[in-house]
């Protein structure tokens, strides 16, 4: 049981990139309740716990287990996963939408990072922390800190934080109706994802279809749109994820645009060969059709 705990504390976050999250948050759980020994070991097993139950749409167990590592790291003296657990913290407040909560915890992860040096996970932490600027303070301090934060992506050469910034960003210009901001934003964070060859972030991408969808639709283009619609729940539940709310939200609202220039024939082939495409597929195609529109 111990070496079991010892190997799974060490490689959960595979599970995690990987998409197989039910298996790894099961071998998680698993080691967690054979392992009692309040030491390094367990202390990583909290981190993977929180990380994989917030990854499966389960707020409550990564408030739990955030809380029991982020007081064991402590314990422990590690400043740097006590951080970590508080960055966990923040994002399971924004799961109930407690933004300020949320707010705190990011701060003060930020803080902590800050102080050992970590300008990474500063730049990571500091991405969650304009989310909540969204509801705390509004949309133009939300887009700055991003604007701010992407500078800091590219200098600290994080490739990954700086694709989903540049995500996050496109989809702020789609709200805002400017389209030809908003793709060369997509297309540019696709490639990145993309380009990593050793460790790409599958999830990411498959947000980034949604995300496609949803320009496809202003830009009047609702086969293309529901096409990538049914692209993306067959990528979500082949990873084993359940869709996250904001994720959820946006599909909903691009289904509306597009429903009402549809016939039920024409959305039900749509949504059929839809269903067929990979990401990368539906990706070039939304990159053409949107080509095309402009």
């Amino acid at each position: 049981h111990e070496l079991a705990a010892r190997l799974t504390a060490a490689v959960w976050w595979l599970w995690s990139l990987r998409g197989r999250l039910t298996e790894g948050r099961r071998r998680t759980e698993d080691a967690l309740a054979r392992y009692p020994h309040r030491d390094d070991v367990r202390a990583k097993l909290l981190d993977g716990a929180a990380d994989l139950a917030l990854d499966t749409d389960d707020d409550a167990t990564a408030l739990l287990r955030g809380r029991e590592g982020l007081a064991l790291n402590r314990e422990l003296g590690e400043e740097h996963r006590a951080a970590d657990c508080l960055f966990l913290i923040g994002l399971a407040h924004t799961g109930s939408h407690d933004w300020s909560a949320a707010h705190d915890a990011l701060a003060e992860a930020i803080r902590v990072y800050r102080a050992l040096g970590d300008e990474r996970h500063v730049v990571m932490a500091t991405r969650r922390l304009a989310w909540t600027y969204e509801h705390l303070h509004g949309l133009e301090a939300a887009r700055a800190l991003h604007e701010e934060n992407l500078r800091a992506a590219r200098a600290v050469g994080e490739k990954s934080l700086e694709a989903e910034t540049l995500a996050v960003l496109g989809q702020y210009a789609l709200e805002a109706g400017r389209l030809a901001d908003a793709v060369p934003r997509l297309k540019e964070a696709y490639e990145l994802h993309r380009g990593r060859l050793d460790l790409p972030d599958r999830y990411q991408v498959a947000v980034l279809v949604c995300r496609f969808a949803r320009a496809l639709a202003l830009a009047h283009r609702p086969g293309e749109a529901a096409r990538l619609l049914a692209c993306a729940p067959a990528f979500f539940e082949e990873l084993g994820v359940v869709v996250e709310w904001w994720v959820a939200e946006i599909n909903e609202e691009t289904l509306e645009l597009i429903r009402p220039e549809l016939d039920d024939a024409a959305f039900e082939q749509a949504r059929e060969e839809g269903s067929r495409l990979t990401v990368d597929e539906a990706v070039a195609l939304a990159v053409e059709a949107l080509d095309d529109r402009a």
